[in-house]
C-alpha cells in the first residue's frame, strides 16, 4: 500500500532542483553577459546606449541655414529636367504640376458624371 502513496517529499525535491539549476544557469548567463564577453557582444540590440553628440542638434537661430537650403532647392522646384525619359518621368515646375493635377482631376469628374 506504500506504494499506492505520493512522494510529495521527492516531487519537492526534484522541483527545488529544478528552480536552482534555473537560477544558476541565468546567473552565469548574466555575468558572461555583462562582464566576459568581448566588446563587439555587448553591442548587441538590448545593450545600454550611450549617445554622444558633436554640437547641438538644434540650432537657436535656424533662419540662415533655412534660406541657404531654400534657395538651393528653389531651382528644383523650377526646373524641367528627364529624370528616366524611357519610363517617361519628368521633373517639371511645381507650378505646371499643380495645374495638371487640377486638370486630371476635372477630366476625371467629367468622366464618372452621368
Amino acid at each position: 500500500m506504500s506504494e499506492d502513496r505520493i512522494h510529495l517529499r521527492a516531487i519537492l525535491s526534484v522541483f527545488g532542483m529544478l528552480a536552482l539549476i534555473i537560477i544558476v544557469v541565468g546567473g552565469a548567463a548574466y555575468w558572461l553577459w555583462s562582464d566576459q564577453l568581448p566588446a563587439p557582444w555587448r553591442d548587441a540590440p538590448n545593450t545600454r546606449l550611450d549617445f554622444k553628440a558633436n554640437g547641438p542638434l538644434l540650432d537657436s537661430a535656424p533662419q540662415p541655414g533655412r534660406a541657404a537650403y531654400e534657395k538651393e532647392k528653389q531651382p528644383l522646384l523650377d526646373s524641367w529636367q528627364w529624370l528616366d525619359r524611357s519610363k517617361g518621368v519628368a521633373r517639371i515646375p511645381i507650378e505646371q504640376a499643380m495645374a495638371l493635377m487640377v486638370q486630371q482631376r476635372n477630366t476625371d469628374k467629367n468622366r464618372r458624371a452621368p
